[in-house]
């Protein structure tokens, strides 16, 4: 019992560690400002008629595109392969019914 508590103080800790070099290099962002991001390129709220003509179209309009044209990639992947990168990229991985692993500048 005393090994367990003494893992939950050393992850807690570490991930504290690494949660503060995170918010770091988010603080550093030129688009974070007053505790927020701010987007890059801005953008108009739709108005409530915009809002009313999309929801019109996409309960009346057929519906067209709405498969791949082609096999999406699947990469079956076991938890031992999480240890190290899967990729050299950014990817997100569809683990589950409503989960995703995204792996972001090498890191999981």
């Amino acid at each position: 019992m005393t090994f367990l508590i003494g893992v939950l103080i050393i992850t807690i800790s570490l991930s504290a560690c690494v949660s503060n070099n995170i918010n770091n290099k988010l603080k550093a962002s030129p688009h974070y400002k007053n505790g927020e991001f701010i987007n890059s390129e801005l953008f108009d709220k739709p108005t409530l008629s915009e809002t009313l003509a999309i929801v019109k179209r996409f309960i009346f309009e057929d519906k067209i595109n709405t498969e791949p044209k082609s096999p999406i990639p699947v990469l079956n992947i076991e938890a031992s392969d999480l240890t190290k990168p899967l990729s050299h990229q950014t990817a997100v991985y569809r683990l589950g019914h409503s989960t995703i692993l995204i792996e972001l500048n090498g890191q999981i």
